[in-house]
């Protein structure tokens, strides 16, 4: 894309832009930096309060036949359950468990944090929901219907664009077609690609596998501006897969027993029903038009309309021409793993909530007067 051709999109981003528009993006921007606060104040208790159960647990663990004691169930909800029966049992052999651990000076400075603990989780849950509240009105008023048709339409062609939280994109224009909306992500040296990415650096402290997850994305996109796009697309196609293997490990083992799934039609089966269940009108489509894709990418019978072939890029079948890559193949590959990152993480907010929902009772005990 010309320089010319890019400042004339900026131009007409800002001419169609409306005050009600702005106004979104300064709200959701606000609401964002409350979320982001109380997430770090959350991780940091969570990680002082798992530093301190770590070490009491291994002193635990060494006395003799405590840990047996514990219920013996399947899945997460049937063991709560069973926990909150033998709590509620003074005969219960549990309660040889909770005097051990009475014992041990981490648990107690434990008891001490769970109010604390419970506040974080509480607030950063509010704080959360109320951005994405938010983001959803949002876009039930500013993507008109001739907007949501026009993305379809894009996503038909791989053009994944449902991570847009307000429409800042000119797709209406004519000459938004899906080449030009590609090269406006790799305009002088991937500026809007690097900067959709960095939304994704701001947690402060990642775990290792987010670590490795940012690093391959990174090294992704330097491949791409470098023009190696058959080794940045193997990048995306590892990133891809391990999205959509953790997306359909969204509350597997919690109200029935794990299952494990053993390709990618039984994952993308799985994920249909927690988006149904769980997620609105806007997910769902997202959800549909993301799997229609990658199903296309990941299918041993080509359509006429993919030009990519995953089998000969990962296992490097380097006699097959079908291994090459174009630059808005590999653009491709992005906006997918953008989009199903951004569902997934949608839905790992959930799933974190419900699993540690129990958290939240030390605070509620604290606040709700007693009669």
């Amino acid at each position: 894309m010309e320089i010319t051709s890019y400042l004339e999109l900026l131009k007409k981003q800002r001419r169609l832009m409306t005050q009600q528009q702005i106004s979104a993006i300064q709200e959701q921007a606000r609401l964002h930096a409350i979320a982001s606060e109380k997430m770090q104040i959350r991780d940091r208790l969570e990680e002082r309060y798992r530093e301190l159960f770590a070490k009491g647990f291994e002193k635990l663990s060494t006395t003799s036949n405590v840990l047996e004691l514990l219920p013996d169930c399947d899945t997460d909800a049937d063991r709560l359950k069973a926990l909150i029966d033998c709590v509620q049992d003074s005969t219960a052999p549990i309660h040889n468990i909770t005097a051990a651990m009475k014992t041990i000076p981490e648990f107690a400075e434990c008891e001490k944090l769970n109010v604390e603990v419970g506040k974080a989780y509480y607030e950063f849950f509010c704080a959360n929901d109320a951005l994405n509240r938010r983001i959803d009105s949002d876009r039930s008023i500013l993507f008109t219907p001739p907007y949501r048709k026009r993305m379809r339409q894009l996503a038909d062609d791989g053009v994944l664009l449902y991570f847009l939280e307000t429409p800042d994109l000119p797709l209406l224009e004519e000459e938004c077609t899906s080449d030009y909306i590609l090269e406006s992500f790799s305009f002088a040296e991937y500026l809007s690609a690097r900067e959709l990415l960095s939304t994704f650096y701001q947690v402060p402290n990642p775990g290792i596998p987010l670590q490795r997850k940012l690093e391959d994305a990174h090294a992704a996109l330097e491949m791409m501006y470098n023009g190696c796009y058959r080794s940045a697309a193997r990048n995306w196609f590892a990133l891809i897969e391990h999205e959509h293997k953790r997306c359909a490990d969204i509350l597997e083992g919690y109200w029935e027993v794990k299952k494990e799934y053993k390709n990618g039609g039984q994952r993308s089966e799985k994920i249909y029903m927690i988006v149904k269940d769980m997620m609105g009108e806007w997910d769902t489509e997202a959800w549909n038009k993301i799997d229609s894709y990658y199903k296309k990418l990941t299918t041993n019978h080509k359509s006429s309309d993919i030009t990519l072939s995953r089998n000969p890029i990962i296992h490097g079948d380097y006699y097959n021409d079908s291994i090459d890559v174009s630059e808005n193949d590999a653009l491709r590959l992005f906006l997918l793993w953008i989009n199903l990152r951004v569902i997934t993480d949608q839905l790992a907010f959930i799933e974190d909530f419900i699993r540690n929902r129990v958290l939240l009772l030390p605070y509620f005990c604290e606040i709700i007067p007693s009669d």
